[in-house]
């Protein structure tokens, strides 16, 4: 998952990132699940959230794309 990249290159956890962007920890939560049962639970975040998230590991949106 992109996220927990990005979280482990910066060396942030998960809950710095959402204090720091005010995205509810249950957000990255249900991400996660998402990602980890190819789309069977769990939801993507709204573009807005995910915004936040990519200014603040300054990355492109693009980053959270998946093909």
């Amino acid at each position: 998952m992109v996220f927990e990249k990005l979280c482990k290159d910066a060396g942030e956890t998960a809950y710095q990132v959402c204090k720091d962007t005010g995205v509810q920890s249950s957000t990255i939560a249900n991400w996660k699940k998402h990602s980890e049962t190819n789309g069977k639970n769990g939801y993507v975040p709204k573009a807005d959230k995910i915004l936040l998230i990519a200014n603040h590991f300054n990355v492109p949106l693009e980053k959270f794309i998946e093909p």
